[in-house]
């Protein structure tokens, strides 16, 4: 990804970079420095089992969200972003609205 995004990241670092997926929630670290903020913002579609979300200890984690239900299932959850003049606010929420992650970038 990187090396096709290479002219866009020459001209200047990414404040922040948040993309979806059906049932995984993770903030990452950029050791390049390349991305301030980087967070896969998932987990609102499809429930998978817990232990089904491949190997992340080789991913540079800020944040790794693998709340269960009772049948083992990761809940799901959404993302609210609250931007100002010279920040912004990431709140992680589960299904039933209870924030399990803040971060502001």
């Amino acid at each position: 990804m990187e090396r096709a995004l290479k002219s866009v990241f020459a001209q200047r670092p990414v404040d922040a970079w948040l993309w979806g997926h059906e049932h995984r929630c993770a903030v990452y670290r950029d050791p390049a420095g390349l991305v301030q903020f980087a967070s896969l913002v998932g987990h609102g579609g499809i429930p998978i089992a817990s232990g089904d979300h491949g190997d992340v200890k080789k991913a540079p984690l800020t944040y790794h969200y693998q709340e269960e239900d009772s049948a083992g299932l990761t809940n799901l959850g959404f993302v609210v972003v609250d931007l100002s003049d010279s920040s912004a606010l990431a709140r992680y929420f589960n299904e039933h609205g209870v924030e399990h992650w803040a971060e502001e970038f």
